[in-house]
């Protein structure tokens, strides 16, 4: 019987999903609710199903029985505790490894090359790949890690701004357009704060990156703060300086040209992105 095999990328904002062949041919794709398995188990778990029946659906295979799936699935929060196991066993399809975002992210951007992947998104890592080994710095979580991830730069955003609005820091036009979105009310950032989930913190990730581009005081001091973050972490991931760099994910290649110039010199663009990894993964792990 022909092997169905599925591919997921599940981050804190929504995961991706593929269906393709024994070869790796992609036959299908979609989109789906966000995976972090750390930050909602239950949602995580129904985001991947239904994401993995829109992908059959897209694929023409809408008969497919999940139960004939085998699948690879890369999840945020997947190096932590025993939410891996877990996921495994909650999982319809007929076989289901998981792994942590960070793998696939690897696989797909380096394939088995050496190199650096700088994966950040909603959430972030770090990963070094050099003679078949690996070694990663972060991914875990946004509460206390995800240097220079959108929910980072969310969470940093509404700090900053409520330093501006108390006089610390000048006001800016993105200090300006931030309070707009909570009438003036710094009461209001602090309730938004408190209940708000990694998507919404990180839905404040493009406004900050695209103010930094016009050269706006508060995004500036934001963005140039998570590239300290980068830069001290990729500075001590290696200690040779000839290995690649590959920036991945939703707000990777948006730190490209604010790096200093000898990581600009070592940027490579990536060979595919994490759900062609965990594709790749799977036709190994399934059909070989």
């Amino acid at each position: 019987m022909t092997k169905i095999l599925l591919g997921v990328d599940g981050g804190g904002s929504g995961c991706r999903a593929a269906i393709a062949d024994e070869q790796g041919t992609v036959l299908g794709s979609s989109t789906g609710g966000p995976a972090n398995i750390m930050t909602d188990f239950d949602a995580a778990q129904q985001n991947i199903v239904q994401a993995a029946r829109s992908a059959l659906l897209d694929a023409g295979l809408a008969n497919t029985e999940l139960a004939d799936i085998a699948s690879v699935i890369g999840v945020a929060g997947a190096n932590v505790g025993d939410h891996a196991e877990r996921l495994a066993a909650r999982l319809p399809f007929q076989f289901s490894q998981i792994e942590n975002d960070s793998t696939i992210a690897l696989r797909g951007a380096l394939g088995e090359d050496d190199g650096i992947v700088a994966s950040i998104g909603t959430g972030s890592i770090f990963i070094m790949q050099r003679d078949a080994e690996t070694k990663t710095i972060g991914g875990w979580g946004n509460v206390i890690g995800d240097q220079a991830s959108g929910v980072w730069l969310g969470k940093r955003l509404l700090h900053d701004t409520l330093l501006c609005f108390d006089g610390i820091y000048p006001e800016s036009t993105l200090y300006t357009t931030t309070m707009t979105q909570f009438n003036h009310s710094a009461e209001a950032v602090v309730t938004f704060a408190k209940d708000a989930t990694p998507g919404d913190f990180a839905g404040f990730a493009k406004t900050v990156m695209d103010s930094a581009a016009t050269d706006d005081s508060l995004a500036n001091r934001i963005v140039q703060s998570a590239v300290s973050d980068i830069e001290l972490i990729l500075s001590n991931m290696s200690d040779t300086t000839d290995l690649p760099l590959c920036l991945v994910g939703s707000l990777g290649f948006r730190y490209a040209d604010y790096l200093s110039e000898h990581f600009k010199a070592r940027l490579r663009k990536p060979e595919g992105d994490a759900v062609s990894g965990a594709i790749t993964i799977a036709v190994e792990r399934y059909c070989r």
